[in-house]
């Protein structure tokens, strides 16, 4: 059965927003006034989703705000497993010239009235996702189970909170870096690895994210306008 509960929210930023991220989303500094903080909705966010797995298109943006607020917020994160439409439409829908979700729900026939606000872009993400199930169920089951396995992100619980020693340790080796991250600014960074390998690229901070596989910024890169998590040991 699909459930027909929406969870929408306006939410206080705590920042000012530039023009052009409003250019984006038509969401204007005016509109957030008195709005609740994050930290005010997170428990009723909290409650409606349950352990239900989380689907978004490219999730690791939209996810990678949500770890870093629960990481400021929670005690212990949630375990609910994070599918990406993006990943799993390049499977079920391949040869196409644009993976973007308006770009693919306009060929698909459920055009995004709304572009770039929540709920219109979730219900747009939800539809590509039953899609995207649809055209894989006709195929072979091997192909099928390596779409979902690949569209399969994370799960939010591979994150926690970072501990005070990991902090301590990456403060001592960028002293200046605690400052940078409380204030999201913009810094360059050269990276082992990745599309720019051993280049230096601007990247605006986000949060440190602690993974199994060692401690991460979670940051968007300027040069390729996507954001990245970049593992402390090759930076």
């Amino acid at each position: 059965p699909v459930s027909e509960e929406f969870f929408t929210h306006l939410v206080d930023p705590e920042m000012k927003m530039n023009q052009m991220v409003i250019d984006i989303h038509h969401i204007s500094n005016e509109m957030l006034q008195g709005k609740p903080k994050f930290g005010e909705i997170l428990p009723s966010f909290i409650t409606f989703i349950g352990d239900l797995p989380l689907v978004a298109h490219n999730a690791k943006f939209d996810l990678g705000f949500l770890v870093t607020q629960f990481q400021k917020q929670l005690p212990q994160f949630p375990s609910n497993e994070v599918y990406c439409t993006l990943a799993l439409s390049k499977h079920a829908l391949p040869k196409r010239t644009s993976y973007k979700l308006g770009v693919l729900a306009h060929d698909l026939g459920f055009p995004i009235s709304n572009s770039h606000r929540a709920e219109d872009d979730t219900i747009a993400a939800m539809k590509l996702f039953v899609r995207s199930l649809e055209e894989l169920q006709k195929g072979a089951e091997h192909l099928r189970l390596k779409a979902m396995k690949d569209a399969l992100q994370f799960k939010i619980s591979d994150f926690k909170s970072a501990s005070e020693a990991e902090c301590e340790e990456i403060w001592k080796k960028w002293p200046d870096l605690k400052r940078y991250m409380e204030k999201q600014m913009t810094i360059e960074i050269k990276y082992r690895g990745g599309s720019f390998k051993n280049q230096f690229r601007p990247i605006k901070l986000q949060s440190i994210l602690p993974l199994p596989q060692g401690v991460f910024l979670y940051a968007l890169c300027l040069k390729s306008n996507m954001y990245k998590f970049f593992a402390i040991d090759k930076i």
